[in-house]
């Protein structure tokens, strides 16, 4: 079972409404239009002329319409919103496809800020072996891969709060569920 519904079912029995969501499941096309009219300004007032860049921008400003969207109905509607895989993710994908610039950085700081960060901490090699019971591997699942992206959330992101990803899904639900009911119920969230 997926951490964050561990999480979602132990918020629930407190009283806690809460809402999940998971970016690689939340279709995009509704956000296109409006995105690609941004990405177009954006792209024209930094006179920006390369394709793979524009491409980059696009997928940035969807990113952004799409997440700002969600989390704001959420944040609504529910006591409180877990995000699995936020724009930091995001920027992975970019550095790891050889596109991470200034600008990307800038258009993702337009979004919405989260009070909690985590950073599920798995070597490299733990992850490959845990990768080799699926049966299907993304492209970004290769050690390289894997490798490249551990070292850029290690470098560019210090406010994470790091739980070592080799735990038992019971003990890393746990330990995050802790950390939000105790900020929860000061007041912090």
């Amino acid at each position: 079972d997926y951490p964050m519904f561990k999480i979602k079912k132990k918020m629930i029995n407190t009283g806690i409404t809460v809402n999940v969501i998971h970016f690689k499941k939340v279709d995009s096309f509704p956000y296109l239009f409006i995105a690609k009219k941004k990405a177009q300004q954006f792209i024209v007032s930094k006179n920006i002329k390369d394709i793979v860049k524009q491409r980059s921008i696009l997928s940035a400003y969807i990113f952004c319409e799409k997440a700002n969207d969600l989390i704001s109905w959420s944040q609504k509607s529910f006591d409180l919103t877990i995000i699995d895989r936020y724009y930091e993710s995001a920027l992975c994908y970019h550095y790891l496809r050889g596109e991470l610039s200034k600008e990307l950085c800038e258009i993702y700081s337009q979004l919405i800020k989260t009070d909690l960060s985590v950073f599920l901490d798995i070597s490299p090699d733990k992850c490959i072996e845990r990768l080799a019971r699926r049966s299907t591997l993304s492209p970004y699942e290769t050690k390289e891969y894997l490798e490249q992206a551990h070292y850029f959330y290690h470098t560019k992101f210090k406010s994470f709060w790091k739980i070592d990803a080799s735990l038992s899904p019971d003990e890393i639900s746990h330990q995050i569920y802790s950390k939000i009911i105790k900020a929860y119920f000061k007041g912090h969230l």
